[in-house]
């Protein structure tokens, strides 16, 4: 997929393939995260938060290096959009999916269920805890991500490199 050039196309080849289906799981993030790197984007804003939706439900699924640098490219820009209550019903609906369920008091918090997701594949993957402490850009954010990895079974090295 590395010589795919336009956002578009990478977004209709994951509508066709049916987003996150078996297959797509099975060949993991790596083609996708190949394809971002000349990519020019032609989509507008909420077919691209899809496409980013997308991307990062299968690295949370996945894994790999490059399912950690997707992560570290799209996890601050979606984060935002869902504390804003800006992320499109349909990428919704791709993201949510793949975040752990809370039961009733706390399954409404998309955002809660996003940074749990992320700080459980970092656990589970062990990717780098620095990496984890660079998602967020401010100190808000960084609080929220130690919170997350505190409540997630070896998650300490997480929750101290976002702490500090």
């Amino acid at each position: 997929m590395g010589i795919i050039s336009r956002a578009s196309l990478l977004y209709e080849i994951a509508e066709t393939l049916g987003w996150i289906s078996p297959l797509v799981i099975t060949f993991g993030v790596n083609p996708w995260n190949a394809a971002l790197i000349n990519i020019s984007n032609d989509i507008q804003e909420n077919q691209e938060d899809i496409l980013k939706c997308f991307l990062l439900a299968l690295a949370i699924r996945s894994g790999g290096e490059s399912g950690y640098n997707v992560i570290e490219k799209f996890y601050n820009d979606i984060h935002s959009k869902i504390l804003k209550s800006k992320l499109s019903k349909k990428a919704h609906e791709i993201l949510s999916p793949h975040l752990p369920e809370l039961g009733w008091l706390q399954g409404w918090d998309l955002g809660l269920r996003f940074r749990l997701a992320v700080a459980d594949a970092y656990v589970r993957y062990k990717w780098p805890p620095q990496s984890y402490a660079e998602l967020a850009h401010d100190r808000k954010g960084r609080v929220l991500l130690a919170d997350a990895a505190s409540d997630i079974s070896g998650g300490y090295a997480y929750l101290k490199a976002a702490s500090r």
